[in-house]
């Protein structure tokens, strides 16, 4: 069969009863598109310009997939590993929009008289889909390519360095000279999420990414404009940045970026962005190991354990207040958001019920180990440390 036009006709719309479709189907390019689909009622333009140009280049039917279709359906299938899009739900997307373009390319055809044989439209599907499974192969080529990058053998190597205990520095500028990448004075390690997201790739070409697609290892973190690039690059990702330290000390810096990522999934550290472990240094200390400073709370707050736990909740939050402000009325009451009077009663009745040693300065330290760790442990009601 051949087209009786050789010069395609406009490439059919994929308009916003395209876009439903797919979003029934692939729940991930739903949510990934949600923002731009309402404000537009279109497609990503990602994957109208991969369907558009492939549509065009099929009513060429002697040709096979042109370099630029599958370029740019091997880009699609990187974007959407990005953007944690599940490869099904790619594959279900390009069906559908397979399925619609057959069928509106046969009303075009039959218009223009191109199709004069009911036999016909099926060749026309066959060579379709046909055509489709090669664009397919080339999204499932750059969604693996993405999902797992093979880094270059020298780069493996200069990562495996990087994350020992014991290396020298020496031997890491030699590893890392071999992989075409400049040892910097300072990096930070960068501990990921689990989950699909992933950072867009290249924004920071000097930033390396694991195999394992756990971290990144970010040279000179504290560089004039590097935090803000930063941000943009991990928006949406939940993560945690460990401190900033000589690359000999690469694996130290991941150790605690992963403790801090641990605080964040589990709610104990509510951020939003790449959390910085430096900023939640006595969050580490406490949950690195919390039995010892459960127990130091339970004795320092002994005197709370007998009230509701609503009770407890206010009169620890208001002492622990206290104690920051440096016992000032006033200060206090404006960061509780109540009147100070209120704030004078809540102390004499903690005052009651500590006793003197409240104020006694060799016990500072331990009230405000033992509020900060109330905060970490207990439930907003008040449970936690007591667990009653």
């Amino acid at each position: 069969m051949t087209l009786a036009f050789h010069r395609p006709p406009d490439s059919p719309a994929v308009d916003a009863g395209v876009l439903e479709r797919l979003c029934r189907a692939a729940p991930g390019i739903a949510r990934a598109s949600a923002e731009e689909a309402s404000a537009t009622g279109r497609v990503p333009p990602g994957l109208c310009r991969a369907l558009r140009t492939a549509i065009v280049q099929f009513l060429d039917p002697a040709r096979h997939p042109e370099p630029s279709a599958l370029t740019l359906f091997h880009r699609l299938g990187g974007a959407a590993a990005d953007l944690g899009i599940p490869l099904h739900d790619v594959s279900a997307a390009q069906q559908i929009a397979v399925g619609t373009a057959v069928q509106r390319l046969a009303e075009q055809a039959l218009r223009l008289g191109a199709l004069t044989r009911v036999h016909e439209t099926g060749l026309l599907a066959q060579r379709a889909f046909t055509y489709a499974d090669r664009l397919k192969d080339a999204t499932a080529s750059g969604y693996n390519e993405a999902v797992h990058p093979e880094p270059d053998p020298r780069q493996r190597r200069l990562l495996t360095l990087l994350f020992r205990t014991a290396v020298s520095r020496a031997r890491l500028r030699q590893a890392a000279d071999q992989a075409g990448w400049t040892l910097p004075r300072t990096l930070a390690v960068v501990a990921l999420s689990p989950g699909p997201r992933r950072p867009a790739r290249h924004l920071l070409p000097d930033v390396l990414a694991h195999p394992a697609r756990d971290r990144l290892i970010v040279p000179d973190p504290e560089g004039p404009g590097r935090g803000a690039v930063l941000d943009r690059m991990l928006a949406g990702i939940p993560s945690a940045i460990g401190p900033t330290v000589e690359p000999v000390r690469a694996a130290a810096s991941l150790r605690l970026a992963r403790h801090t990522l641990d605080l964040l999934t589990t709610g104990v550290i509510t951020a939003a962005g790449p959390v910085p472990a430096m900023e939640h240094v006595p969050d580490l200390m406490i949950m690195n190991d919390p039995e010892p400073v459960r127990r130091l709370a339970e004795r320092q707050l002994a005197p709370l354990a007998d009230h509701p736990p609503h009770k407890r909740a206010v009169y620890a939050h208001t002492l622990r207040t206290w104690f920051l402000c440096g016992f000032n009325t006033s200060a206090t009451a404006e960061r509780l958001h109540v009147h100070a009077q209120t704030v004078r009663y809540r102390i004499r009745r903690l005052e009651h019920l500590f006793g003197p040693g409240l104020y006694e300065p060799d016990q500072s330290l331990n009230y405000m180990i033992a509020l900060h760790a109330w905060t970490l442990m207990s439930s907003p009601d008040g449970h936690g440390i007591w667990q009653t």
